[in-house]
């Protein structure tokens, strides 16, 4: 029987506990006989292949404003291991320009040339 904070969500073949006191934090996803924090699931899906925020966000089961939050922090904890997240710029659909020297993981609001907001996500990688 779960904790009063603790709801379990079965899914097949897996399944999700959250508490429910730090459901961002604390979100465990069992699969087979591993136990996985939301931050261990996003470093092993961008060490598998380049995601977006929404791509990350559909497959760990948070909202996209939280992963940019985790994505802070794992860059922190990847860079004492001397890894780090390779970050493909967004891009105005538009014009073209290309964020380059952004160093926030977030989308921008709009275009600096044309003042567009038809951007494209950034997507990561680990390497």
């Amino acid at each position: 029987m779960p904790n009063k904070s603790q709801i379990q969500i079965l899914n097949d073949p897996k399944f999700v506990i959250w508490d429910l006191e730090f459901p961002a934090l604390n979100c465990h996803k069992f699969n087979g006989e591993t136990l996985q924090t939301v931050r261990q699931q996003i470093i092993e899906l961008l060490t598998d292949g380049e995601m977006d925020v929404r791509q990350l966000s559909r497959e760990v089961g948070i909202k996209e404003k939280e992963v940019y939050e985790h994505l802070t922090h794992i860059s922190r904890s990847l860079a004492a291991r001397r890894r780090k997240i390779n970050i493909r710029p967004s891009e105005c659909l538009k014009c073209g320009y290309v964020f380059e020297d952004r160093k926030r993981f977030t989308r921008p609001g709009r275009c600096p040339r044309c003042r567009e907001s038809h951007i494209i996500n950034p997507s990561f990688k680990i390497t």
